[in-house]
């Protein structure tokens, strides 16, 4: 059974709806029979390449402010192995991350595509990286095993582009818009970093109907 998750990196409600997914999934019996791709989805596609202040760039949005879905640093700083860094965080275009995870799940499979992931979301909320720059997405990907020299060249020749274009404007065909997104077995679909147990329940309707 595949899971699609449309997530971008700097979107603290991804990181913790891709969190809540690892939680539901430790809770079904049959996790192994689950097969998770991150596919590309920017929250802000006109973001500039160029770093600009974490803080600053959500806080003119008025996108950290009140409860709810606002609350959303709040349940990421009570998550257990999550440390929140974003003093000095910065936010970039993140297309070229989005080509750096396309690349990870075409020669290294789901196992080092979600490594990738992970790294990003560790290297721009923990770490303060800025995951636009080349030496950043290099550094993780041989951190992941992939070779260094031949992942760089493959993000300078961006060969990965049209894929990754192309999935972008798939999704939006679909009205996956806002990230993240889950479909499970390409039909069922949540929006919004969903509660464990709702994404559990995708899991389990997913499951029942493909039987």
């Amino acid at each position: 059974m595949q899971i699609d998750v449309f997530a971008d990196f700097s979107c603290p409600w991804s990181y913790l709806g891709i969190l809540r997914l690892d939680e539901a999934l430790r809770e079904v019996p049959d996790r192994d029979s689950y097969v998770v791709r991150y596919r590309p989805l920017q929250m802000d596609p006109d973001l500039p390449p160029i770093p600009q202040p974490f803080l600053r760039y959500y806080g003119e949005r008025g996108a950290l402010e009140g409860t709810g879905r606002h609350a959303v640093l709040d349940v990421l700083r009570a998550t257990p192995g999550v440390r929140l860094r974003l003093q000095r965080a910065v936010v970039a275009n993140t297309m070229r991350a989005h080509r750096l995870v396309w690349i990870a799940g075409r020669d290294g499979g789901p196992q080092v595509q979600r490594q990738i992931v992970m790294g990003l979301m560790h290297a721009c909320f923990t770490e303060s990286a800025n995951i636009a720059d080349l030496d950043t997405l290099t550094t993780l990907a041989h951190r992941a095993g992939l070779d260094r020299c031949d992942t760089r060249m493959a993000l300078i020749r961006g060969d990965s582009s049209v894929p990754v274009q192309r999935a972008i404007a798939m999704a939006r065909a679909r009205r996956i818009t806002e990230p993240p997104t889950f479909v499970a077995d390409g039909r069922f679909m949540l929006r919004g970093p969903q509660e464990p147990d709702a994404l559990r329940r995708l899991l389990t309707v997913s499951r029942t109907a493909a039987a």
